[in-house]
Order: structure tokens, then sequence, then C-alpha cells
């Protein structure tokens, strides 16, 4: 089974994920993105106003390791989640990052990651290993995994870039 990144917090699930699919720890990416999700921002929708950590700075710390997501896709027939193929037909045995309905946070959406066989939950109050039926999920995103060759590229245009500004 695949090692469980447990949030500290209600606002760093997406890190946790992010953390769970490179094998890393939540420090790194947290270290990585330059925040810890917890700042304040009167726009955001967190109930408690936190930044938490944006789709944009998750795939940038991913593309930095080797990885990156699909574009997302929208779960419409909640019926036919549990089964081998979800609604879209999309093959489950693949790695997903999975946007579901929170259970700790009414109205709110919450990020998990499928490691192919289980969910792999961030939430400390819920068990590490769960099944996909057991979650209403809004979207998928399939996990790329790149060449070497590639990150090695993308690492210097990121510490170029960095530099510049």
């Amino acid at each position: 089974m695949s090692r469980v990144v447990k949030q500290l917090d209600n606002w760093s699930c997406a890190a946790c994920v992010a953390a769970m699919i490179t094998g890393e720890t939540l420090k790194d990416v947290v270290e990585f993105i330059g925040h810890d999700g917890s700042a304040i921002h009167e726009d955001s929708e967190h109930p408690d106003k936190r930044i938490c950590f944006s789709k944009y700075e998750i795939d940038s710390y991913l593309l930095s390791r080797g990885y990156s997501f699909s574009p997302e896709i929208e779960i419409y027939d909640q019926k036919q989640i549990g089964s081998k193929k979800v609604s879209c037909d999309i093959d489950t045995s693949v790695r997903m990052y999975l946007v579901v309905t929170s259970d700790a946070l009414v109205g709110c959406t919450h990020a998990v990651y499928w490691d192919g066989k289980n969910v792999c939950e961030p939430n400390p109050s819920v068990r590490e290993h769960r099944p996909m039926n057991e979650y209403e999920i809004s979207h998928i995103l399939l996990i790329w995994e790149y060449d070497k060759d590639d990150v090695n590229a993308f690492k210097k245009y990121h510490t170029e870039i960095k530099a510049a500004s």
C-alpha cells in the first residue's frame, strides 16, 4: 500500500496529495511552493479564509519532480464510480488526484490520492486507505510521469525564472 501523508491542518490536503504522488514529504512541498497555505485572504473559498494551495502551485511542484496532471475530468454519473471503470471510462488502475466532497468542511472540496488500488486519505480523522466508492467524486486528474531529461530541463527553466524575478 502507498505511504499516506497526513494533513496537519484543514487546508493542506492538496499539498499532502502532491507529496504522496512524488514520494516526498509535506515539508518538501511547502519549501518548494514557498508558503504553508495558512495565510488569510478574504476572497478565499475556504471556510477559515486560508489561501491553501493553488492548482498552479501544485502543478509547478509536480512538474519539478517529473509529474503532471491531465486536464480535469468532471464526473457526472456518481452511480458508476464504484465499478472497475469510472463513468467516463477511465482505467482505475492508473494513479489519480481526486477532487471529492469534503466530509470535514461543509460545502467544500477535498483532495485525495488514488494509487491505482485504494484512496489514500490525507485527513487524519479518516482511515488511511479507502475504496473509491466511499467518495463523492467531482473531478479526476490523471497523473503523468515524465522522463528524467524532461524534468532536468524544467528544473533549469524554473531556476532561471525564479532568478529573473
